[in-house]
């Protein structure tokens, strides 16, 4: 299968679920727990201030924002989403909890983002769909930041590329 076609199936099927992806099993279950434990583990360091921007690549419904407001304390407007699937960002967009992130709908290979922007980067579940799993495009968006990226078969963070 092409890369664009890859893209278009994705999004169909995320476009599908989209309602209730928050409510399903896969979600509550799996997801949201390694979701908290990636959040707890970036507390638990603690190497960003109050003032940090956090990016989740591939936000779907904005679950992890949603959880990183609580646990992180940071207010809405620290939060930032991409996603492919328009639906899945007008659900986040919909979420009284995270009412002011700024949520936009695109490509994880070309995101719309200053350089230097963010202090943390998440992805979770969603690596695999990138292209090559390159992230960064085409910009510089997020080479100051900690990434930390939770996969299928693994968790790992990143000190900021050289």
């Amino acid at each position: 299968m092409e890369f664009g076609e890859q893209l278009q199936h994705q999004q169909e099927y995320f476009t599908k679920y989209a309602q209730g992806y928050d409510k399903a099993v896969s979600e509550r279950l799996g997801y949201t727990p390694v979701k908290q434990a990636l959040l707890r583990i970036l507390k638990k360091r603690g190497n960003f201030n109050q003032d940090a921007k956090l990016l989740d690549i591939a936000c779907g419904t904005g679950k992890l924002l949603e959880l990183a407001k609580e646990e992180l304390s940071l207010k809405p407007e620290q939060l930032f989403g991409i996603d492919l699937t328009p639906a899945m960002i007008d659900v986040a967009k919909n979420k009284p909890e995270i009412r002011g992130a700024n949520l936009v709908v695109g490509r994880v290979e070309e995101m719309p983002f200053r350089d230097g922007e963010f202090d943390l980067i998440t992805t979770t579940f969603s690596f695999h769909h990138f292209a090559s799993g390159e992230i960064n495009g085409r910009n510089k968006t997020s080479v100051e930041a900690r990434w930390y990226i939770s996969d299928w078969r693994f968790m790992s963070t990143t000190t900021p590329f050289p």
